[in-house]
């Protein structure tokens, strides 16, 4: 399961990339502040917040986050 980062400190995402990695976590990095929005609260369509992602469908999401686009939605898994 991914964990979504972001922020504009890059040595701090590294950081924290490994803490996830440490927990089982595969971290995804989304970017700077100004493009995260996504991962904000509340649960809601649209967003990643509450929602489980894996590889690689979270790649998508890094695409069109990146793209200024829809993320896709949420996968289900079995």
């Amino acid at each position: 399961m991914v964990q979504w980062v972001c922020g504009d400190d890059e040595d701090a995402k590294r950081v924290v990339g490994g803490l996830l990695e440490d927990m089982g976590y595969a971290p995804v990095d989304l970017g700077g502040v100004d493009g995260c929005a996504v991962m904000e609260a509340p649960r809601r369509p649209g967003a990643v917040y509450g929602e489980e992602w894996r590889m690689p469908e979270a790649e998508g999401v890094v695409d069109a986050v990146r793209r200024g686009e829809t993320i896709p939605s949420t996968p289900a898994y079995d």
